[in-house]
C-alpha cells in the first residue's frame, strides 16, 4: 500500500525562518517505490511541464531532492538559460523516473543539475517524517459531546 512518509518543506535563501511559508512543499511517499510530489502554498502549480512525480534511483537517493525541486519548483532557479531546452526535452513525460524509467529522462537532466546546483545549495531544506496520530478528546469535551448526542 502506498503512502506519504516525509515531508520537505523548501526555503529561498539559507536565513529564511522556518515559520515563513515555503516556496515549496514536497511530500515524499513510498509504495513499491519511492517517490516525490509536489504541493504550492501559494496555490500557483509552477511544475515543469506536466512532471508529477519524481521517482529516484533508489529510497534515500540524495539526488532525489535536488531532481524534485528542478522538477517541481523551477522558478527557485531564476532564469538559467538551459531551461527552455529541459522543458521541450521533457515534452509530454508526466513523471521522472530514475529508477526503472531512466532511460526516459532526457540526456539534458544532467547538465540542467550541474547548472542548478550552486542555487540548489542556497536553498532552505527542512525536513518532517508523517505519523499518524490518534486524536485525544479532553474529557469536558467528551462528556458536552456525549449530552449534545454527539458521541455514542
Amino acid at each position: 500500500m502506498a503512502e506519504l512518509e516525509k515531508i520537505f518543506l523548501v526555503y529561498q535563501g539559507l536565513e529564511t525562518p522556518i515559520l515563513g511559508t515555503p516556496a515549496l512543499i514536497l511530500l515524499a511517499g513510498a509504495g513499491g517505490r519511492q517517490w516525490l510530489e509536489p504541493l504550492y502554498p501559494d496555490g500557483r502549480d509552477q511544475r515543469l511541464g506536466n512532471i508529477r512525480a519524481v521517482i529516484p534511483s533508489f529510497p534515500n537517493d540524495p539526488s532525489a531532492l535536488l531532481d524534485a525541486c528542478l522538477a517541481f519548483g523551477p522558478h527557485l532557479f531564476g532564469d538559467l538559460p538551459i531551461l527552455p531546452a529541459v522543458q521541450q526535452a521533457l515534452g509530454g513525460l508526466t513523471q521522472l523516473d530514475f529508477h526503472v524509467g531512466k532511460e526516459q529522462v532526457p540526456e539534458i537532466w544532467q547538465r540542467f543539475r550541474t547548472m542548478a546546483l550552486p542555487r540548489f545549495l542556497e536553498l532552505r531544506l527542512v525536513e518532517g517524517p508523517l505519523r499518524t496520530v490518534s486524536p485525544i478528546i479532553p474529557p469536558e469535551v467528551f462528556e458536552t459531546g456525549r449530552e449534545a448526542g454527539m458521541l455514542h
